[in-house]
């Protein structure tokens, strides 16, 4: 085991590693928008909540709306003007159909130039929540996710079949700008004009099957491969098509009795960052995806696999701690708490700007806990033990002097 230490000889103190996991500041719940799972169309995830803009304005669209097909140009226009000056909105478009796959997606915004991203609404969570009626259709939020406009993009089209020449109002960008001045809204809701928006009416069992290349597989890459993959902590990978597949229907009890991911909170008892949570409608979709025979679907709807960094995830350390001697973990057995002593021999005191820890094996280590002690009290226990370390339960068995955070 490893423990990475970035020091600086600034001065004489500590400064704690902050631990993922801690409350937000902030309300102890926030809008349901900014908390969905989104993926964009090559199945990255998309961060509502982690957008540092004061506005997001979000358009519904339709491959096939010739409306909508019509104001990419526009919006084009719209996103560039936010990226620009003091701007602080971001603009995202959003295809939320069951029936188009990735692939179909990303040709159509090939097709079209669109220069902002896309959201591909799989599971159809963005459009339960927002509700549209048409493509396009507009909906702006403020920094708190409330939703303060929906409507059209402009007036181009004052009725459907009716197109002026050039738009006399621009309620989107003009909701933005209110927005972005906090003034209220001066108008919070106008007619869209456009195609209606149908894609999640049908029955279930008339729309297009749940397949892992389109719906499954961003879920499981986003939030099960960090551990599931060669090398790390989980018993077995699950990094292509055939090693999800052939675990569905378990992995399907799992995440359906929030077994998995692994995440202790109860919900509704606040939001935290970083969470390890399913929405209810990822559970939904990858119940039907088992239940009709975990189908791959189109392979290029595929998205790449997620890439993670080898060697040091932070960079190169200035100061890298090991253990003087292995310990051997019993391959059966109750869990064990030790404590082992790992000299700093630091020269001076430094500041610690962050903290890496890296298991010699990573599937037996469930979590390691960081304490600084000045007086030697640990080195005196580990020394009364006959073997590496000594059994500590609920804490290092002494008042430490400080702490550095915990893996």
């Amino acid at each position: 085991m490893s423990i990475r230490i970035f020091a600086s000889q600034l001065a004489a103190c500590l400064a704690l590693a902050s631990l993922a996991g801690l409350l937000r500041a902030g309300p102890a719940t926030q809008p349901a928008v900014l908390e969905l799972e989104l993926y964009d169309l090559a199945g990255a995830p998309v961060q509502l909540k982690d957008q540092p803009v004061d506005a997001l304005a979000i358009v519904f669209l339709g491959t096939e709306c010739p409306v909508a097909n019509k104001s990419i140009v526009k919006l084009n226009y719209l996103s560039r003007s936010f990226a620009k000056g003091n701007w602080s909105a971001r603009l995202y478009g959003v295809l939320s159909d069951p029936r188009i796959g990735r692939k179909q997606a990303q040709d159509w915004a090939k097709e079209r130039a669109v220069a902002f991203p896309i959201i591909l609404d799989t599971s159809g969570e963005l459009a339960m929540a927002l509700q549209p009626t048409h493509t396009p259709e507009a909906f702006v939020l403020d920094r708190t996710g409330a939703v303060v406009y929906r409507g059209r993009i402009d007036d181009t089209f004052p009725q459907l079949g009716k197109q002026k020449h050039d738009a006399t109002r621009y309620d989107l960008a003009g909701a933005v700008t209110d927005v972005l001045h906090g003034r209220p809204v001066k108008v919070p809701r106008t007619e869209p004009v456009g195609c209606l928006f149908e894609s999640w009416n049908l029955p279930r069992a008339q729309m297009a099957p749940v397949t892992f290349a389109r719906d499954i597989a961003p879920i499981i890459f986003s939030n099960c491969v960090s551990c599931h993959r060669t090398g790390e902590v989980a018993p077995f990978p699950l990094s292509t098509y055939d090693d999800v597949a052939k675990r569905s229907r378990m992995i399907a009890v799992v995440t359906g009795s929030r077994y998995m991911p692994p995440w202790k909170p109860k919900a509704g008892f606040g939001q935290f960052q970083d969470e390890r949570r399913l929405s209810d409608r990822q559970i939904e979709l990858i119940r039907l995806w088992a239940e009709a025979g975990a189908p791959l679907g189109n392979p290029d709807d595929l998205p790449p696999p997620p890439q993670f960094p080898s060697g040091w995830r932070l960079g190169q350390p200035d100061l890298v701690l090991k253990m003087p001697h292995p310990y051997r973990v019993p391959a059966a057995g109750r869990d064990i708490y030790r404590a082992f002593v790992i000299p700093l021999n630091l020269a001076e005191d430094a500041y610690v700007a962050g903290i890496e820890f890296r298991p010699g094996a990573p599937s037996v280590v469930h979590h390691a806990i960081f304490y600084l002690d000045t007086r030697g009290v640990a080195r005196a226990k580990d020394e009364a033990d006959p073997l590496p370390g000594y059994l500590s339960f609920g804490g290092p068995g002494f008042l430490p002097a400080g702490a550095l955070g915990g893996w």
